[in-house]
């Protein structure tokens, strides 16, 4: 008898570590809402950074002319693909830019709402990249969300951006935003619209998202000649309801699109190419990407 009470307060004392534990990080969680919460840090992982693939995407982008004239772009969140990263942020780095907007897919669909923010910095090799606090707490405040760290301490759509971000634009403090696959042309519309009232006006918008998944390279050449005109189209109709075979995160591409038009920015497509291209064994599933900017 004896034994079987001590196994009860065993599994007493536990449960309440596990209550406690669990009490503890929703506490910190609802903190990080408040302008005088602690900020979180998201630490590096090898989806963030590579210093293979780092080191080489800045050496090959040291030839990369400044631009003056680039309000927003579209880049992959592949780190195979980091030459491209690096060289469109290098591209816009031409004026001054003091907040970079991150729009990306929350590839886990972690949480329950369709938008998803965060008030948090970013640990990288070159320092801390912190969050625009206060474009943070009206982004959160309009669209009614809480910070969230659970849905970016893995995001790569975010995380691997993020160093170059640092590197290009040193001072940039960054607003980060990320689509569940539930988000539609009504949220996409929302956030357009919500950026172009809002950002100041040394702000860069760009679009984290890879196109092609899981497809042989002639498949996917077929789905990028597509989906490529329906960009320099700006047929938002069509891309918003397409899939995976054509591209990681419509909603984000649409969003895109349409600050594009609310902007009067033209449209250049400066690379589209894919894994296989990059890959020294070429894979039978490839991942395509496209290097978009826009500009007035």
């Amino acid at each position: 008898m004896k034994k079987v009470y001590f196994i009860l307060i065993i599994i007493i004392v536990v449960s309440g570590i596990i209550y406690a534990v669990r009490y503890n990080n929703n506490d910190q969680s609802a903190i990080l809402g408040s302008k005088s919460g602690e900020r979180q840090i998201i630490y590096l992982n090898e989806m963030f950074y590579e210093l293979e693939n780092f080191s080489r995407a800045t050496k090959l982008a040291e030839g990369t002319a400044k631009q003056d004239n680039i309000y927003s772009i579209v880049i992959p969140h592949h780190l195979l693909a980091s030459e491209y990263i690096a060289e469109l942020i290098k591209m816009s780095s031409g004026r001054d830019i003091d907040t970079v907007v991150i729009i990306g897919p929350n590839h886990e669909n972690i949480g329950s709402d369709r938008v998803a923010t965060v008030k948090a910095s970013w640990d990288t090799p070159l320092g801390l990249v912190e969050t625009n606090e206060d474009l943070v707490d009206n982004f959160a405040a309009d669209f009614k969300l809480k910070s969230d760290y659970q849905v970016f301490a893995n995001e790569h759509s975010v995380g691997a951006i993020v160093p170059f971000v640092k590197y290009y634009l040193p001072q940039a403090k960054i607003l980060p935003i990320v689509f569940s696959s539930y988000a539609g042309m009504g949220e996409a519309g929302e956030i357009s619209q919500w950026l172009i009232d809002n950002l100041p006006p040394r702000s860069l918008v760009i679009i984290s998202t890879d196109f092609s998944h899981y497809l042989t390279k002639q498949e996917a050449d077929r789905n990028d000649d597509i989906i490529q005109q329906l960009i320099l189209e700006r047929d938002i109709e069509k891309i918003v309801v397409l899939n995976n075979d054509y591209v990681d995160s419509p909603v984000s591409l649409v969003t895109a699109l349409m600050y594009a038009e609310e902007n009067d920015l033209q449209t250049e497509i400066i690379h589209n190419s894919n894994s296989f291209d990059f890959s020294v064994i070429k894979p039978t599933e490839t991942t395509s990407y496209f290097a978009i900017t826009f500009w007035r």
